[in-house]
C-alpha cells in the first residue's frame, strides 16, 4: 500500500521519521533555506502564496504534483498524530506536548509507517479528535472564528457566500458547523486519495474565488493568512457533507502532538581549514556584556597567525547583544562566531538550578557529543578573563584522558572546614559527599569546570553516562560541575591552576590564606600572574568594583559596546532614590579611567545622564559639585 504523508515546514526540524514522511518546504520560492529536497515552488504550484495560505502551498503541491497514493496526509513541522492506540495527557488545547522530536516520541506516538498501518484497518480518513471551543470562551465555531485576534468575519461570511453561490448543497452544513461548540483543527489529516482529490478541488476553488474578492492590502502578517484560517472551517463543512452522502464513510479520530522544539540537532564543523582553535561558551542575555568582555579579552591575547573558532551556547541571548558581539570581531579575519541552539538537545530534561547557577551550565555536559566533528575543544566560562592566548591550551599533551582542567582549590577549603552540601543532597559534609554522592574517593580530585579541554573523541564515551544522570532529575551540589566530576573522575589531566584563577570573591586572605599549606601556596603563586582569571561566586566586578582583579575587568570592558550600560548598572548601589553619592560616583570614575588615557569627565557624564538629562536644573547642580569633588584629585 502507498501511503505518503507530507510534513509541512517553513524552517528545518528534525527528520528522523522513516520514508513514509516527507518533509515539504513551504514558501520556498521567497526562502534562500535548503533544508529538505521536496519544495512547494517545484512543479505547478501556488508557493508565492504561502504567506497568506499557510501550509495549503504544500496541500496544493500534493495535489497537483503527486499520484497513485492509497492514502495521502498533511502534517506539520510540530504538529503531528498519535498513530498509537495509547491515549496520553492533553494540555488544555487539547495537544499532547512534548519538548522535542527525539526516538522516544516517534516511539511513543508510533510514527512510522507500521503505526499508520495499524490506525489506518479499514478507515478512510483520519483526523485529529475534534477540540471544544467552549474551552476558550466561545459559544461556537462561528462565534470562535469572530474572536480570533487575527480573524475578521466579513472574510469568513464571504467564504460562505462563495460556498452558497457555488456549492449550494454544502451550506447546510455549513449553518451545522457554525452552530456546533467543537471541530477539527490545524489542517492535518490523512485521508484516502479520492476524498483528498474531491476535497482540494472543492476547498481551492472557493479560496481562489475569495482572494479575488477580499481586500487584506492593509492587513497585518498575522491577518493576512486568512485563506489558511478559513480552510480550517471548511475542512470541518466538507466532513459533514462527506459524511451525510457517503454514510459507510468510516473515519476515525485521534490524539493530535505538539513539539515546543522542533528545531534540529546542530553538530557544528569547523569554520577554518587550518590552524582552528575551537572555544566553546554558554550564557543567556543577563551575561552577554560580560562574555563580550571575556571574547574581547581573547582577541587582545590572540596570535594573528591562528583561527579562533567561537561556539555560543545561546540561551536567549537578544539581537542588540549579538550585534555587539559582532563590533568587536570586526574586521578581525581570523575570528568566527557562531550561535548554537542547545534546546534541541536540553529542553526533554528537568533541569535543576539554585542560587547563582543557571540553566545554560548544563550545555557544556554535551561537548564531546555536538562537536564530534573536532578532535578537540576549549570550554570557557562568560565569567572569566583571558590574560594570555588561549590557544594554548590545545598543545597540552593530554596523556590519553577525556579531559583537562584545573583543581578546584575551594573545594580543599570546603573539607578542610567541613562545609556541608546542600539540603537537597542530604547536607552531607564536604568529603562524605564527594566520596558518597559522586564517587570521588581522593580529596584532591576534585576540578573546576570553569576552563575545560575536551578530548572528544574519547569523551563521548561517557554521553550516554551524562544522560541516564539528567533523565534521573538527581539534584547536585554545584549541578553541572558534579555531574562531570562523578563522570570523568580519574579520567582527567590537571592543567597549570594559572589556567583557571579565582578572583578571591572577597575572601583572598582569609579563606584562601588558610587552606592547606600546599594549596594556599599554588593559589597565591597563581594569582602573581594568572592565565585565565574567573570571577566565580556572587561577587563580580560588574557588581562590586573593589573585588579583587576589578580593574583587568574594567580595563577590557572600556574597549566594548557594553562599558556606559556597565558603568550604569553599578550606580544604583551608591545611588538611592535618586540621592547621588558623588564620592562613590568619583571612585567608579577614578578605578575604572586610571589604566588609559580616559577623562573624569567623560565617566561622570554617562553615569549622570540616565538622572539629570543634559539642560535640567539636576545636571546643573551635580556639575558644581563635581567640580568641588573633582579638585582632590587634580
Amino acid at each position: 500500500m502507498k501511503i505518503e504523508l507530507y510534513i509541512a515546514a517553513h524552517k528545518n526540524f528534525e527528520q528522523i521519521f522513516d520514508n513514509t514522511f516527507i518533509p515539504i518546504h513551504v514558501g520556498s520560492s521567497s526562502s534562500k533555506d535548503d533544508f529538505c529536497s521536496t519544495k512547494d515552488s517545484s512543479g505547478k504550484n501556488i508557493s508565492e502564496k504561502n504567506d497568506t495560505f499557510c501550509e495549503l502551498t504544500a496541500l496544493y503541491w500534493i495535489w497537483k504534483n503527486t499520484q497513485y497514493q492509497q492514502f495521502v496526509g498533511l502534517l506539520h513541522y510540530r504538529r503531528h498524530l498519535n498513530f498509537s492506540f495509547s491515549n496520553k495527557k492533553e494540555n488544555e488545547w487539547g495537544v499532547i506536548e512534548y519538548p522535542v522530536i527525539d526516538q522516544r516520541y516517534i516511539a511513543e506516538n508510533s510514527l512510522d509507517r507500521y503505526g499508520i498501518l495499524a490506525c489506518l484497518d479499514d478507515n478512510d480518513i483520519i483526523l485529529p479528535e475534534k477540540w471544544d471551543v467552549r474551552n476558550a470562551g466561545s459559544a461556537s465555531m462561528l462565534d470562535h472564528y469572530k474572536r480570533g485576534q487575527y480573524h475578521h468575519e466579513k472574510d469568513y461570511l464571504e467564504a460562505l457566500k462563495i460556498l452558497k453561490e457555488k456549492y449550494p448543497e454544502y451550506y447546510p452544513f455549513a449553518l451545522k458547523v457554525n452552530n456546533s461548540t467543537n471541530g477539527y483543527f490545524t489542517n492535518i489529516f490523512v485521508v484516502r486519495r479520492e476524498i483528498f482529490d474531491q476535497y482540494c478541488s472543492w476547498v481551492f476553488d472557493i479560496l481562489f474565488e475569495l482572494e479575488k474578492r477580499i481586500d487584506i492590502s492593509n492587513y497585518s502578517v498575522q491577518e493576512k493568512r486568512v485563506f489558511g484560517y478559513i480552510s480550517e472551517w471548511l475542512l470541518n463543512i466538507f466532513i459533514e457533507k462527506i459524511k451525510q452522502k457517503h454514510k459507510n464513510l468510516k473515519i476515525k479520530e485521534i490524539q493530535i502532538t505538539f513539539i515546543k522544539n522542533p528545531s534540529p540537532i546542530i553538530y557544528p564543523k569547523p569554520n577554518f581549514k587550518d590552524k582552528n582553535i575551537p572555544i566553546v561558551m554558554s550564557f543567556n542575555d543577563s551575561y552577554a556584556p560580560y562574555a563580550g568582555v571575556l571574547i574581547k579579552s581573547i582577541i587582545n591575547n590572540s596570535d594573528k597567525n591562528k583561527n579562533y573558532d567561537i561556539f555560543i551556547y545561546d540561551g536567549g541571548v537578544s539581537k542588540l547583544n549579538k550585534d555587539y558581539i559582532k563590533i568587536i570581531l570586526e574586521n578581525k579575519n581570523n575570528f568566527k562566531v557562531t550561535f548554537l541552539n542547545a534546546e534541541p538537545i536540553f529542553s526533554k530534561y528537568q533541569l535543576y538550578s539554585h542560587s547563582h547557577f543557571s540553566i545554560e551550565m548544563y550545555y557544556r555536559l554535551y561537548i564531546p557529543d555536538i562537536f564530534r566533528n573536532f578532535d578537540r575543544v576549549i570550554y570557557i566560562d562568560s565569567d572569566t578573563l583571558v590574560r594570555k592566548d588561549i590557544a594554548g591550551l590545545l598543545e597540552i599533551d593530554l596523556e590519553g584522558n577525556s579531559i583537562a582542567a584545573v583543581r578546584d582549590c575551594a573545594m580543599q577549603g570546603f573539607i578542610k572546614y567541613k562545609v556541608r552540601s546542600s539540603q537537597e543532597t542530604h547536607s552531607l559534609e564536604t568529603k562524605d559527599y564527594l566520596k558518597i554522592y559522586l564517587g570521588i574517593e581522593n580529596n584532591n580530585a576534585y576540578f573546576q569546570s570553569g576552563i575545560l579541554i575536551f578530548n572528544v573523541n574519547k569523551a563521548r564515551n561517557k554521553i550516554e553516562e551524562i544522560r541516564s544522570i539528567l533523565l534521573s532529575e538527581q539534584k547536585y551540589w554545584f549541578p553541572d560541575q558534579d555531574i562531570l566530576n562523578k563522570v570523568y573522575n580519574n579520567d582527567i589531566f590537571y592543567l597549570d591552576p594559572k589556567w583557571n584563577v579565582y578572583h578571591g570573591n572577597g575572601d583572598t586572605e582569609t579563606f584562601f590564606r588558610d587552606l592547606p599549606e600546599d594549596v594556599s601556596k599554588n593559589y597565591f603563586e597563581s594569582r602573581a600572574n594568572p592565565f585565565i582569571i574567573h570571577f566565580a561566586g556572587p561577587r563580580k566586578p560588574w557588581l562590586s568594583y573593589k573585588v579583587d582583579f576589578a580593574p583587568y575587568f574594567w580595563g577590557i570592558a572600556r574597549e566594548t559596546p557594553w562599558y556606559e550600560d556597565l558603568l550604569l548598572n553599578l550606580l544604583p548601589k551608591h545611588n538611592n532614590a535618586h540621592t547621588v553619592d558623588n564620592r562613590a560616583m568619583e571612585e567608579i570614575a577614578q578605578r575604572v579611567a586610571h589604566e588609559k588615557n580616559i577623562g573624569i569627565r567623560d565617566v561622570m557624564r554617562a553615569l549622570a545622564t540616565p538622572f539629570a538629562p543634559l539642560g535640567s536644573a539636576r545636571r546643573s547642580i551635580l556639575r558644581k559639585i563635581f567640580s568641588i569633588l573633582r579638585k582632590p584629585f587634580v
